[in-house]
């Protein structure tokens, strides 16, 4: 006998008589499967501006027309496999060139991207907790006009040197 399968969206059990959909080897209620789609649609069309900024980036960074198919598996990859958001990924490309000052090499892609991504993430964290903690500071107050006289040179240390007696 058949193990009654479970829908993935809901936690309940799909009976036979009720109509369902396999999708990605799992069975859903048709209700079930038509709200995941519908979730799914509205978070890439969130994201898709900031893929189109990604590839941009990407293509800046190694002055190509086009992005290579192996950096699109690499993206593909780390935005479902390591859960990487688009912005993550452009952050982490900035952080590396910009900040970090090196070059990636095309032959290997972005592939730094998961090796860095904790530094990044960490930076991010700092700048907005110093951004959020500066929020409600008046710096006009802390800083102090002070005056300063340049006084001439004095050069009456030096000696007349007669080159005669040399």
């Amino acid at each position: 006998m058949a193990k009654t399968p479970i829908c993935p969206y809901c936690k309940e059990l799909v009976n036979k008589d009720q109509t369902c959909k396999k999708y990605q080897n799992k069975t859903y209620h048709m209700t079930c499967y038509k709200k995941m789609i519908e979730e799914k649609y509205k978070e890439n069309m969130g994201q898709e501006d900031y893929r189109k900024e990604l590839y941009e980036y990407i293509c800046d960074i190694f002055k190509i027309d086009e992005i290579t198919p192996q950096i699109m598996s690499q993206i593909d990859k780390f935005y479902k496999d390591y859960n990487l958001t688009y912005t993550e990924m452009k952050d982490s490309l900035y952080y590396y060139t910009q900040i970090m000052g090196k070059t990636l090499d095309i032959k290997y892609g972005i592939a730094i991207i998961p090796h860095i991504i904790n530094e990044v993430r960490q930076l991010y964290e700092d700048v907005k907790l110093a951004t959020e903690l500066n929020e409600n500071v008046d710096i006009t107050k802390a800083v102090k006009p002070v005056k300063v006289k340049i006084k001439q040179p004095n050069y009456s240390y030096r000696k007349n040197i007669d080159m005669e007696d040399l």
